[in-house]
């Protein structure tokens, strides 16, 4: 049927007419609905809430702008600043893209959590990204989304697998800081991981690098750096008395703007002007970020391409400036607390204190005349650290703000491979230990390290869980928890042992041995005189360094000493206390002895018991198995079910 020329003529404009031009942030404002799942204020998008992200978002729109940074706290949108993105690529700019996670599981947990809600609640999206056939997993889908003319690739900074093998425009890397050095699998000697991503979109003359992130360690922090790279844009207010542009800081007690309260009432700080000094309330925030602006504060030579963006909490219209100063009074007590809060409310990289080590005559100096346990301790635990010739630990007590003191630091002489050591250590954890306060107190929980000599120490550990003995095992990296999820073993069923993030716990106790102030308010370290002068040359054996590994700085503790058992001891001391989750604040290790609740210490007979006796009945079990394996249809596989 042939098509009357008057029709064609009415209805090709609205055909043939292209897409409006619009910018990210427009984009937003016309089409971004915010899901009920990851906001508070469930709806459509308005940019006068957050208009600090303006700038950012259409910096994307700027051709002459190929790497966008912003270097920022929690709590101002970064997440939301880069659904937008996705949305305008989708929707009017489609391509090939990839967001990279600092973990595959991240990866698609943000997938699942925040991108499925978002193409799910905004209707311009959901008819454009297509469902994939059913020859796909579940997980495929969760890690890839196809929409027409491109996709979106959800990858993890630790696979190597995923970031290499494909071309793209546009890279988005989340959370920078919380990268791996390099990544693991078969092609983790690729060197740096962000150089393995930023190397896909090099065949793309119009690429764009997103890279947004909450900054950690000054020495390492990856976008701390780039943002030094960048022309540094600093977001500049207005004062509604004098009109005076400027950064919100917190400044400080010294300075002469900042935050400011009174005394025991945080909750009612407000501003105050780095110009006219006069006291702006929190209520004025909003019309002072709508009136704001970026600019640029490098005055260095920097990449022309190169657009860097930084912000805090004190801009952000999801935290008052009262909450800024509550936070930053309940972590001024604690070194890691008050690294949180410069990490995640002010948006700037922790700037680790000197790290000489600290003098060990000053340390013998602090000891103190305790012979009894004092009475704030609520939790007991001990470390044990195994040598060819002789075991280490040392008994430590704990009380509210991690304020610990040592107990005793013994030494088991003896060859591990023999019974005696093992019967002396058994004994050892029955011990009372005599309260300032009355009554008596024991060890509750112990760890050992299982590094060296690892088929002893299984073979002592192994059926004490209900004593609370437990064997470790250190992993490097300041990322890692102080406590991770049991490690595989070849005993796994009847024997668990812990991974300690040894880095983590070491940085932890040089903070807390450079805290001065026995106030009762900080995690305070307290020593007795009994303490021997090698405890503490032993407790300093390390030092933290930065060394380079594929190409980029990393942090490591160094021997600088032969002998670090004391150190060791401690961080599975602390480690234990982390095991059992204890509230310092609460709990009362008196009342589960008295009620029975802490399980008995075994008798004389059971000590005298081979030690390996408990091992040898797991793998008599395991032979068995072997040997009926393939009985009833069962193979050796499914026997163990």
């Amino acid at each position: 049927m042939k098509i009357p020329a008057a029709l064609i003529r009415e209805l090709s404009p609205a055909l043939l007419r292209p897409p409006p031009r619009l910018t990210v942030s427009q984009w937003a404002e016309n089409y971004r609905v915010l899901s009920s799942e990851s906001s508070a204020s469930p709806g459509c998008w308005y940019n006068n809430r957050t208009p600090y992200l303006v700038g950012i978002m259409d910096a994307f729109n700027d051709p002459s702008v190929e790497i966008i940074v912003f270097q920022k706290s929690a709590q101002v949108g970064g997440s939301e600043a880069l659904l937008n993105i996705l949305g305008y690529i989708i929707q009017y700019s489609p391509c090939p893209v990839l967001m990279v996670q600092p973990t595959i599981d991240g990866a698609e947990s943000f997938s699942r959590e925040r991108v499925v809600p978002f193409l799910r609640d905004c209707p311009s999206l959901k008819e454009r990204v297509k469902t994939e056939s059913d020859k796909f997993t579940m997980r495929d889908r969760v890690k890839r989304k196809i929409f027409t003319g491109g996709s979106i690739v959800f990858a993890g900074a630790n696979s190597s697998a995923s970031l290499a093998s494909r071309p793209i425009r546009v890279l988005l890397l989340d959370e920078l800081d919380l990268y791996p050095v390099t990544s693991t699998g078969p092609k983790n000697d690729s060197g740096d991981v962000v150089a393995l991503a930023i190397k896909r979109t090099t065949t793309f003359h119009n690429r764009k690098i997103i890279m947004i992130s909450t900054p950690k360690h000054a020495l390492t922090s990856r976008i701390a750096k780039a943002y030094q790279a960048s022309d540094q844009r600093r977001y500049f207010v207005p004062c509604p008395q004098c009109n005076y542009f400027q950064v919100l800081q917190f400044g400080g007690k010294d300075k002469t703007y900042g935050l400011k309260w009174e005394k025991d009432a945080p909750l009612a700080a407000c501003y105050e002007c780095e110009n006219c000094h006069a006291l702006l309330q929190d209520g004025e925030k909003q019309r002072m970020l709508l009136c704001g602006e970026w600019r640029a504060t490098n005055t260095e030579p920097y990449p022309a391409n190169v657009r860097g963006f930084h912000c805090n909490e004190l801009i952000s219209p999801f935290r008052s400036w009262g909450r800024v100063a509550a936070d930053f009074l309940a972590a001024c007590h604690s070194p890691e607390q008050l690294q949180a809060f410069t990490n995640q409310t002010l948006g700037e990289a922790w700037q680790e204190p000197d790290e000489t080590v600290a003098d060990t005559g000053e340390l013998r100096a602090r000891a103190e005349d305790y012979t009894k346990v004092p009475a704030p301790v609520k939790i007991i635990t001990a470390g044990f650290d195994l040598q060819g010739t002789y075991a280490q630990a040392e008994v430590v007590g704990w009380g509210p703000n991690f304020e610990s003191w040592g107990l005793e630091h013994a030494v088991f002489p003896g060859d591990p491979s023999q019974p005696q050591l093992w019967e002396d250590i058994d004994r050892f954890l029955t011990k009372s230990y005599a309260r300032a306060d009355g009554g008596q107190q024991r060890i509750f929980i112990s760890c050992f390290d299982t590094g060296f000599m690892s088929d002893q120490v299984y073979r002592f550990v192994i059926g004490k869980a209900k004593r609370r003995i437990f064997g470790i095992k250190g992993v490097a990296g300041f990322h890692k928890s102080i406590i991770g999820n049991p490690l595989k073993n070849q005993y796994s069923r009847s024997l668990k042992i812990y991974p300690v993030g040894s880095d983590a716990v070491k940085q932890l106790i040089f903070a807390h041995l450079a805290i001065e102030d026995d106030d009762g308010a900080g995690p305070y370290m307290h020593f007795p005189r009994s303490y021997p002068p090698e405890y503490y040359d032993q407790l300093t054996a390390e030092k933290l360094l930065v060394v380079k590994k594929g190409g980029q700085p990393t942090r490591r503790y160094k021997k600088i000493r032969d002998r670090n058992e004391a150190l060791d001891c401690r961080v599975y001391a602390r480690a234990a206390l982390e095991l059992v989750h204890a509230d310092l604040e609460t709990c009362d290790v008196l009342d589960l002895v008295q009620t029975g609740e802490l399980a008995p210490a075994a008798t004389t007979a059971q000590r005298k018991g081979s030690p390996g006796s408990a091992m040898e009945a797991i793998i008599e079990t395991m032979k068995n198995r072997q040997r009926n394996a393939g009985r009833d249809g069962r193979s050796f596989v499914n026997s163990w079910r």
